[in-house]
């Protein structure tokens, strides 16, 4: 069911001729936002800070692909109260859009996205 809401909303956004979002990549590590999360987290990645602190998204997406059990982030970009602010989870999947205003940034590695 969400594939087709997914699918329809991106049909409408082309049809309007407005832009359609795609995730971002970096090394191994693909991100959604503004405004999203993980969930279904596995938990924080063994031995990191929660939070890590970075001055990119993609600082964070890297320090992730160097830690052995993180396979999941989320990152608190420019505009956010709690900018830099980087939590490296062992897993879990990016959430759909939220509607808090958050200027919050979710990745996974590539190949969960296919």
């Amino acid at each position: 069911m969400r594939y087709l809401v997914v699918l329809a909303a991106l049909l409408y956004l082309t049809q309007a001729g407005l832009p359609v979002p795609s995730p971002r990549c970096d090394g191994d590590f693909c991100w959604e936002g503004p405004s999203r999360s993980i969930i279904d987290s596995k938990g924080r990645a063994t031995g990191v800070k929660w939070p890590e602190k970075f001055n990119s998204v993609e600082e964070c997406a890297e320090k992730c692909e160097n830690v052995a059990d993180c396979n999941a982030f989320h990152y608190y970009d420019r505009q956010d109260k709690v900018y830099r602010d980087c939590y490296l989870h062992k897993g879990g999947i990016i959430s759909p859009q939220l509607d808090d205003g958050r200027r919050r940034l979710a990745g996974v590695p590539v190949n969960v996205r296919k």
